[in-house]
């Protein structure tokens, strides 16, 4: 029997990251069971158990101090020892990876180097791997661009080029991504969430608009400076307009306290008293995530995975660009029109009717013009691909 390590970072709150893993975790047995891959399929999280962020941001700020070239080859053999030496990172990696025929990062955006620090277990895991002849695979992962003068942006680079990695397939930013590799046929797939009602199944449908908060911090460290307030005045501006209409709508999350608390000053400030009908507590689980969406006419969301899982289910949505990320999946799939970046609600912009009026659109359109399907089957086209020919050398 063979072993199969899945990496995802679902040890994430933001259950988005969760179901990430699960769906990738769903696909992989599917695959096997079709080409009769006797395979031990296991599901792991991304770091250690237990807090590791002091840890990682003495690295992180290490890596960001400018540096001679010097200096960087220093501070490579000093991250290496760091890393690799660090008595939890390595028996945790170590452990899991002993007996291991192939690794497999399912997904999500594992290759960042401006926030977070998924480039450090990126970089246990791949080292391990690259030193026991190891197969890797990135599965749909997020990129977050592309920098020649950032170290970790450098390191990421060189842990794409190690003998061991033998694929790879991003779900966004494929122009970074022929910049790491440059010369090579890099595709652009599916998230594996498009999977989720393949996975979860679906409950009843409801005649209810789903309305996904999300907090202002997150606009601000990508770059956009806009206030708490504004953030809330858009969601409030959206209510009042659904309430016109005669739409009924629902506050829900992807599991993140602070989307929550923006939730309640919401309600708060349209003087509405919270109940478990206009405000539905933080989600447990990657399913009950799912059911909550799929039983939703329409979405107006911030979370990225709320806008993958409700495309899974064919539930249109409208969002805000808070990152690139969420830009490239609405051109992947063919609805750029649909999504908005905060200038067009905030900061002095407050086209609210321009926005409303594209939710209302999406959901006389539907989804049946876009291309969730396509990248679905690409991205089990290029994993099938890729455990076929590890498994059978074809």
């Amino acid at each position: 029997m063979k072993q199969i390590d899945i990496f995802a970072y679902i040890e994430d709150i933001n259950i988005g990251d969760p179901v990430i893993g699960e769906t990738s975790k769903y696909l992989v047995e599917n695959i096997c069971k079709k080409h009769n891959i006797n395979a031990d399929i296991r599901l792991h999280a991304l770091f250690p158990p237990g807090d590791e962020v002091p840890f990682i941001k003495y690295i992180k700020r290490k890596c960001s101090q400018p540096k001679s070239n010097r200096k960087r080859l220093i501070l490579y053999l000093k991250l290496r020892f760091c890393l690799l030496f660090n008595t939890r990172f390595r028996k945790y990696y170590s452990d899991i990876l002993k007996n291991s025929d192939l690794v497999i990062f399912g997904g999500g955006g594992m290759l960042k180097y401006k926030s977070q620090a998924f480039w450090a277990s990126d970089f246990c895991i791949i080292d391990y791997c690259e030193r026991h002849k190891i197969p890797v695979f990135f599965n749909a992962i997020g990129i977050e661009g592309y920098d020649d003068k950032n170290f970790t942006s450098r390191l990421i680079k060189s842990l794409l080029r190690k003998k061991c990695i033998k694929g790879i397939t991003t779900r966004d930013d494929i122009e970074s991504l022929n910049k790491f590799l440059p010369n090579r046929d890099n595709k652009v797939v599916g998230d594996p969430a498009l999977y989720s009602k393949d996975l979860y199944g679906e409950v009843e449908k409801q005649d209810i608009i789903g309305i996904n908060t999300i907090r202002a911090g997150i606009f601000n460290v990508n770059g956009f400076d806009i206030k708490e307030q504004e953030l809330i005045d858009f969601y409030c501006e959206m209510i009042k307009r659904l309430d016109k209409d005669h739409l009924k709508w629902q506050l829900f999350t992807n599991g993140v306290q602070s989307d929550y608390d923006l939730a309640k000053a919401v309600l708060d400030k349209l003087n509405i008293k919270p109940t478990n009908e206009n405000i539905l507590p933080l989600p447990k689980s990657s399913i009950e995530l799912a059911h909550t969406i799929s039983k939703y006419k329409g979405i107006i969301a911030g979370r990225m995975h709320a806008h993958i899982i409700a495309a899974s289910y064919g539930i249109p949505t409208v969002g805000q660009i808070w990152n690139e990320k969420i830009k490239w999946f609405s051109k992947h799939i063919g609805a750029e029109s649909r999504f908005f970046y905060p200038a067009k609600f905030c900061m002095g912009g407050g086209n609210f009717d321009s926005i409303y009026n594209s939710f209302i659109s999406a959901i006389n359109e539907g989804n049946e013009k876009l291309h969730t399907n396509n990248l679905k089957l690409l991205e089990f086209n290029e994993l099938e691909k890729f455990l076929v020919e590890i498994f059978y050398n074809k």
